[in-house]
């Protein structure tokens, strides 16, 4: 099987780099494009979307499982695809003209 995880630990001791558990964490894992470094659309216009994959899991802990890592890729895609749809959509939204009866004038 194929296995992505993630979270979040309490560190215990930095010198020895140890963590435990804590009840009070909770995690998350996203696909995230800010647009800032891609020269961006327009003053402070910068497209911004996200995919959340896990969110407010408790203790901060979450894996997914795959059966293979055709399975794990294949997912992993679809996340890859589902956030470039949302920087598309984003992207649609931002040039778009914000009163028509501007453009007929």
């Amino acid at each position: 099987m194929a296995i992505l995880a993630g979270g979040a630990m309490r560190v215990v001791d930095p010198k020895k780099k140890s963590a435990t558990m804590a009840d009070d964490c909770i995690g998350f894992l996203d696909l995230i494009w800010h647009g800032a470094h891609d020269g961006g659309i327009g003053a402070n216009r910068e497209i911004c979307a996200r995919v959340p994959l896990a969110d407010d899991t408790p203790s901060g802990q979450f894996e997914f499982y795959f059966c293979s890592t055709r399975c794990l890729r294949e997912f992993l895609s679809a996340c890859v695809d589902r956030l470039e749809k949302k920087v598309r959509n984003a992207s649609r939204k931002i040039s778009r003209p914000r009163n028509r009866a501007r453009i007929l004038r």
